[in-house]
């Protein structure tokens, strides 16, 4: 009889501890699961957009947006500039070339207005 007692004492102590430690197991398990359910409220809420966070995340994202706006607007500024400049320099050197070609030209004309005046000279002395 006192085998049988001690061999049920046993089978209940060992009961015991398998239901005390199934016990903790399920205690951490439920504390995994609050856990995981205030996360997941948490990024709900996120996603909707009702919490601090995400109304941050919002402002910061418009203003992200905004800041990019206007920086490819300076930058297309920026390149219409660079056109422009390039431009200019290459019509300076046309003009350049142009003006220098004129120039020639005006200074032949007045070599050829002198000569002919020379000439209209002699002509003259010699008529008279």
């Amino acid at each position: 009889l006192d085998a049988g007692v001690k061999l049920c004492a046993r089978k209940f102590n060992e009961a015991k501890a398998l239901a005390d430690k199934l016990d903790e197991e399920v205690k951490a398990r439920c504390d995994e699961l609050l856990g995981l359910e205030r996360e997941a409220s948490a990024l709900h809420e996120m996603l909707e957009g009702s919490n601090d966070d995400a109304k941050r995340i919002l402002d910061l994202t418009a203003e992200i947006e905004r800041t990019n706006e206007s920086s490819e607007r300076i930058l297309l500024y920026r390149h219409q500039l660079n056109y422009i400049h390039h431009r200019v320099r290459k019509n300076s050197v046309v003009w350049d070339s142009h003006i220098s070609e004129m120039s020639q030209t005006l200074s032949s004309l007045k070599s050829e207005k002198d000569r002919c005046q020379n000439m209209f000279g002699e002509v003259e002395a010699g008529v008279l």
